[in-house]
């Protein structure tokens, strides 16, 4: 089945909609033949492919080729969708098992019935219900039972069903208002026999990768790891770096794969390995490495979007990256030349920046004066939307609360980001604003606000010490003291597990002391797309290097600087040139014949 049935059926009137739906809706599938670069007769009318291309629920990104806003790219997907979901038959099922009268419903009913405000003493929530009744509709779908639902089940569903990290804690917090649920008289008959119990993580984390290496290989790998950590003297100072934890985490999580992979292959006996130089195999590395490549297409986008490979391609770089690091020191010198071919493959090449995506995004910058104006303006365009929200506060709902706190975050996040260094997120989510140790300061006696990150802080070892600038007129410090006086004490209202947070140093403020770099990226793409400029954090230093590398193509030093990079690393990996316009402009200082004579006869 594919986008050709639909419009073909839809055209014929076999859809229910109404003749002005129609037309609309025709209109929406015609153009996934140019949103999507393929022809109707070769776009799979799949709802699970097309949701894990376009999402759900919150918009954080579209093709700005194909949309001019959030609002025409939310139009679009929602009637084919909607399409989607008739011709397939999926939505009459979805409503069909919602409204069913069996074991799950009298489940629900129970939830409503003890579910209310947690300010009001209640236990459960009712926002929970949303996870429980995306359980029972997976689970009515495959037939299940609420008292034969399995851990594996739920687990099944998390990662076959969700797409986005929230949507996955979603069902984790599900399975546990399943437990939570034992709690309740009369329940027992509709709950499993055994509590389903925290659902297992998908990844391992920290210590946890150490404990699942097998005991004899653990040993070895343990003494190597700690003498690595504590780093090497220096032949001037004597003085040694010890590496940081997150740093050697790396390490483990690629030790643990490469294992873990070589015994999937059947290359070894994951059990049996004692030896750090017994896996230094240049035959298991390109295996390994290959079992993951091969799942990607030359642009890094996976082959079947049905199943979605374990490993991303950036995870699998510096997962070669520390295992070159591990067999080089080990003096392998063959297992390092291994990896060094495996890291010249030119799927790695636009990792860094410029991936296919990446260009898209800078050419349509560069080439257009309004998109940068829009970009530059962005901060500015948020503050103004969060005041807006925050003038009738006291009248807004949760959401729309939120929606405020989240405007006014990024308002200040990509002032930085643009008026003083586009820094990386993690870096940008830690910031502490104020306390010995604090990164940005104040203005003082006329000076500028000051960026200043210590080099163990930053990916590439140097320090970022730059100024905020102004806008224009627009004075940026003062974006930035309304974001303290009025956004920053509300990004911790109404939570006791936040209360802490207020005191803490952290321009971003969150449960762990600082905002979560995930969440701060996450906020950035949904209010970038929403004001009509979809962006990931990180592509603000892909339109700060194209958009003054074009404008000033003499100034690449400067601009490296500003990046934090070298020059090579800004000209390959950060920014897109124009180069067709390079060529052009050239070609205008080739003189003719006339004007060399009238030069020599005024010289």
């Amino acid at each position: 089945m594919y986008i050709s049935n639909v419009i073909a059926l839809v055209a014929s009137g076999g859809l229910d909609y109404s003749d002005s739906n129609r037309r609309k809706v025709l209109g929406s599938l015609r153009r996934c033949a140019v949103i999507h670069d393929a022809p109707a007769e070769r776009i799979p009318a799949d709802l699970g492919l097309f949701d894990r291309r376009w999402g759900r629920g919150k918009i954080k990104t579209y093709p700005i080729a194909s949309f001019t806003s959030a609002d025409q790219f939310r139009t679009w997907r929602s009637n084919v969708r909607g399409a989607i979901g008739q011709f397939t038959g999926e939505a009459r099922a979805a409503a069909t098992r919602r409204a069913a009268k069996d074991d799950w419903a009298d489940l629900l009913a129970i939830f409503d019935d003890v579910a209310g405000p947690a300010d009001q003493g209640f236990v459960f929530n009712p926002r929970g219900r949303i996870g429980l009744e995306r359980v029972a509709d997976l689970a009515r779908r495959d037939g299940i039972a609420p008292a034969a639902i399995t851990t594996a089940d739920v687990m099944r569903y998390r990662d076959r069903d969700f797409i986005t990290q929230n949507q996955k804690t979603m069902m984790n917090r599900a399975a546990e208002l399943l437990d939570r649920l034992r709690l309740i008289p009369g329940t027992a008959h509709l709950l499993p026999p055994e509590p389903l119990g925290p659902l297992p993580k998908k990844c391992l984390m920290g210590g946890e990768r150490l404990a699942a290496m097998p005991a004899g290989f653990r040993a070895e790998w343990s003494r190597w790891r700690a003498e690595y950590q504590r780093g090497t003297p220096s032949p001037l100072s004597g003085s040694s770096e010890a590496k940081s934890d997150s740093y050697m985490y790396q390490f483990d999580a690629a030790v643990l794969w490469y294992l873990e992979t070589v015994g999937d292959l059947g290359r070894a006996d994951r059990a049996t390995v004692a030896g750090l130089r017994e896996i230094a195999r240049p035959d298991w590395i390109e295996a390994a490495a290959r079992s993951v490549l091969a799942r990607y297409d030359e642009d890094g986008d996976p082959v079947d979007d049905t199943d979605p490979p374990r490993l991303s391609v950036r995870s699998l770089q510096t997962y070669l990256e520390r295992l070159r690091t591990l067999f080089h020191r080990l003096d392998c010198a063959e297992a390092a030349k291994a990896l060094d071919r495996m890291l010249e493959d030119r799927i790695f090449a636009g990792l860094d920046g410029m991936t296919p995506q990446n260009i898209a995004f800078c050419r349509s910058l560069v080439t257009s004066v309004s998109r940068q104006t829009t970009f530059f303006e962005l901060p500015f365009v948020l503050q103004a939307k969060a005041q807006a929200l925050l003038d009738r506060w006291d009248a807004l709902t949760p959401v729309k609360r939120h929606e405020a706190v989240r405007a006014g975050v990024c308002a200040v996040a990509l002032l930085i980001l643009t008026r003083c260094a586009p820094i990386r997120i993690g870096n940008l989510a830690a910031i502490p604003f104020k306390g010995e140790k604090r990164w940005l300061s104040a203005p003082t006696d006329g000076r500028k606000a000051l960026l200043q990150i210590p080099a163990r802080h930053v990916k590439n070892r140097k320090e970022i010490r730059a100024h905020l600038g102004n806008a224009g007129r627009r004075d940026s410090w003062a974006l930035v003291s309304w974001f303290l006086a009025n956004i920053r004490p509300r990004m911790i209202d109404g939570s006791l597990d936040h209360l802490k947070a207020t005191e803490s140093p952290a321009l971003f403020p969150g449960k762990a002391g600082s905002l979560k770099p995930s969440t701060l990226r996450d906020w950035i793409m949904i209010e970038t797309a929403a004001a009509g400029f979809p962006m990931r954090p990180h592509q603000a230093r892909h339109a700060i290097a194209s958009i003054l590398l074009n404008r000033h193509p003499d100034k690449i030093v400067l601009i490296a600087a500003l990046l934090g990079d070298t020059v090579s690393t800004v000209e390959k990996t950060y920014a897109w040139l124009d180069r067709e316009k390079l060529v052009a402009d050239a070609q205008d200082l080739i003189p003719t014949a006339a004007r060399i004579l009238r030069e020599a006869r005024h010289g």
